[in-house]
């Protein structure tokens, strides 16, 4: 029996007491599923329990880049090699939404092999007798989703580096060029989509007429005439909006890659992206 006393006195021993006590139960629960062949309204019930259990303890991984090193860890021993981008493990560090979008797929191909290796084919094994002893289900799970991380994270970031890259080419010196798409739903309404498209949607209807036009290929005086204005106030309309998307990429709700940065933009770093 654990009590205060044994976890002051004794922590290592007291750990290791509650590590035996869970796979105890593990086993139990391990000798129920697999009555109804790991399948069935009860397995939904352990799956699901798995995956709350263990969510917040993965979202913490992403968060100080444990899981990252232990993913480097288990494909470095199967000769493999494996990193994740510093922007990338920044991006993660400090944004819940990035977590959230790779954790979900990570648990699902987690769940699928961890159902079939470690239950089905008998992987997780409670008596082994390795250097660490035995692990807990949730352990062994947490090993599964560390050897799942690397395929979901590199198309992430492969994904991310698309995005950033249209993202990206619609800057050029201080103008936008004919990347930037809308969606006519009527003779002036335009919906915008993606990250950088919901920033042109928050701007004025004067601006966001400048942006379409300029993607449309017009002059900055053929602009000023057709929108009453000046080509000065054009390319000013234009140059507010690239502080706008900069500070976007300062609060990392875009990504800016470090070629298109430029001596006059503050608060970027020559390298990775925007700050």
């Amino acid at each position: 029996m654990l009590n205060s006393k044994t976890l002051i006195d004794k922590p290592e021993a007291a750990l290791e007491a509650a590590r035996a006590l869970q796979i105890q139960r593990d086993i139990a629960t391990v000798e129920e599923l697999a009555r109804h062949s790991f399948q069935g309204p009860s397995y939904e019930v352990f799956r699901n329990r798995l995956c709350e259990e263990n969510w917040r303890p993965l979202q913490g991984m992403l968060r100080n880049r444990s899981l990252a090193q232990l993913t480097a860890k288990y494909y470095g021993e199967a000769g493999i090699e494996f990193f994740v981008k510093p922007a990338d493990a920044d991006l993660l560090h400090s944004s819940a939404d990035a977590r959230h979008e790779i954790l979900v797929d990570v648990l699902l191909k987690a769940l699928k092999v961890f159902r079939r290796r470690a239950l089905v084919e008998g992987g997780w094994n409670p008596h082994h007798r390795g250097p660490k002893g035995a692990s807990t289900l949730n352990s062994f799970f947490i090993g599964q989703c560390a050897w799942q991380f690397r395929d979901v994270y590199l198309s992430w970031s492969r994904k991310r580096e698309r995005l950033a890259a249209d993202e990206a080419a619609l800057l050029d010196g201080g103008s936008l060029l004919p990347l930037l798409r809308t969606q006519m739903e009527g003779p002036e309404a335009v919906r915008f989509d993606g990250a950088l498209m919901e920033l042109v949607a928050q701007q004025s209807e004067l601006t966001r007429a400048i942006l379409r036009l300029t993607t449309q290929g017009y002059a900055d005086g053929e602009i000023a005439d057709m929108l009453q204005t000046t080509p000065g106030a054009v390319r000013t309309r234009r140059y507010r909006f690239r502080s706008v998307l900069y500070q976007a990429a300062r609060e990392r709700r875009i990504w800016i890659p470090a070629q298109l940065h430029t001596a006059t933009d503050m608060g970027v770093t020559a390298k990775g992206g925007a700050a």
